[in-house]
């Protein structure tokens, strides 16, 4: 038969077990955000560069008169702005998902501290003499 300071000591392993594996879960999270954020920085500013190449070929082509090679050139210009602007929405979104994931990690491991030290403190009370 077991003791009620075991079974509580036994809870608490478990419960250590399962919050480490979650935070290792949310660290990979953390580290997949943080891959995708530099992916799409990079996929933004490749998108703000032939933006501002459109918007120096609607320039020439006002230059020579031609209307429709403006008009075309001025269209691939916007389409790359709203790239740009969609690239933004979803880094700012990304960044605050990294934030928040970040917060619950730094939570979960205080937990874990509390935890381990009152893990520590019953296999004190249970065999005092080993410690």
């Amino acid at each position: 038969m077991t003791t009620p300071m075991k079974d509580v000591r036994k809870r608490l392993q478990q419960w250590i077990c399962q919050m480490e594996e979650t935070v290792a879960e949310m660290s990979s999270r953390t580290a997949s955000l943080a891959a995708r954020e530099r992916r799409l920085v990079a996929e933004m500013e490749s998108a703000r560069r032939l933006g501002e190449k459109w918007s120096l070929r609607v320039m020439k082509a006002m230059e020579i008169g031609d209307d429709q090679l403006a008009r075309d050139a001025l269209a691939q210009k916007e389409a790359y702005e709203k790239r740009v602007a969609d690239s933004e929405e979803l880094i700012r979104s990304t960044r605050e998902n990294y934030a928040l994931l970040a917060r619950r990690i730094e939570e979960l491991d205080a937990k874990l501290v509390r935890a381990k030290r009152r893990l520590e403190t019953i296999s004190r009370q249970e065999h005092p003499a080993d410690h």
